[in-house]
């Protein structure tokens, strides 16, 4: 596969993300309330004390909510009942969503790992659009077309070790090993990989699906020390099968 090293040109945008690390907060509801709000919250809401640099909430799946002050990501969010074509098969979701699309607070930047239905959900990102209509969206190459044949704006297509720093944050696709499709004749036609998103303050890695591989030694060579890293674990047995495509526990 060729790979390429370059900077996204996204013209005019105002886009910037961090992340916190807030310990010891259990299911303290102020969390979510900071996460869906507009105001940064106290140093002291959580009875600790911490430097805010922003929230995250796992809701659901490979679907985090990313907020800092003034900016917002999801990731590969699928808010559907089923990760399918079609609404009546497929894996169905076991857990709903922590948060639904029309509770969630304006976000900016949608990011998507790889375009396999339990990580890029048409449906998903449409309805977040409409609420939404500056979203933009970071894709793999190959996909974008995909997204625009459904009315999607603002897509922009990304190869590994592309990057784009915008106000003072970069954001980074990564490679990984896992594969893509979404048929029967369009395996591996489009990319796949994780997203690095990083800040003086802060790096953040969300892994999206992949295998253990010296990609994240390649990763940490050229950045270096990860600060909070979204790895999946869910789907990694039997290892025959899975092993190749999903990192387990252990690794």
């Amino acid at each position: 596969m060729i790979t390429t090293e370059s900077a996204v040109d996204i013209t005019d945008s105002t886009i910037g993300i961090v992340i916190n690390d807030v310990s010891n907060t259990g299911n303290d509801p102020n969390l979510y309330e900071a996460a869906c709000s507009s105001h940064r919250p106290s140093s002291t809401n959580y009875g600790i004390t911490y430097k805010w640099i922003g929230d995250a909430v796992w809701v659901g799946h490979a679907t985090f909510l990313i907020k800092n002050n003034d900016i917002t990501v999801l990731t590969d969010p699928i808010f559907s009942n089923r990760a399918s074509p079609v609404g009546f098969l497929g894996p169905k979701r076991l857990i709903p969503p922590a948060i639904s699309i029309k509770d969630l607070p304006k976000i900016d930047v949608i990011v998507i790992s790889h375009n396999h239905y339990d990580h890029l959900d048409i449906k998903s990102i449409k309805k977040i659009q409409r609420l939404n209509p500056s979203i933009r969206v970071f894709v793999p190459l190959g996909d974008k077309k995909l997204l625009k044949r459904k009315g999607i704006a603002e897509v922009y297509e990304f190869g590994w070790w592309d990057s784009v720093e915008i106000k003072n944050t970069e954001i980074v696709f990564t490679p990984a090993q896992h594969w893509s499709g979404r048929g029967l004749f369009d395996r591996n036609k489009s990319w796949w990989g994780g997203w690095l998103i990083r800040t003086q303050e802060m790096s953040i890695f969300h892994a999206g699906d992949t295998g253990y591989s010296k990609d994240f030694l390649e990763i940490n060579a050229r950045y270096g020390d990860i600060d909070v890293a979204f790895i999946p674990i869910g789907a990694y047995e039997p290892r025959w099968f899975m092993g190749n495509q999903h990192v387990d526990p252990k690794e």
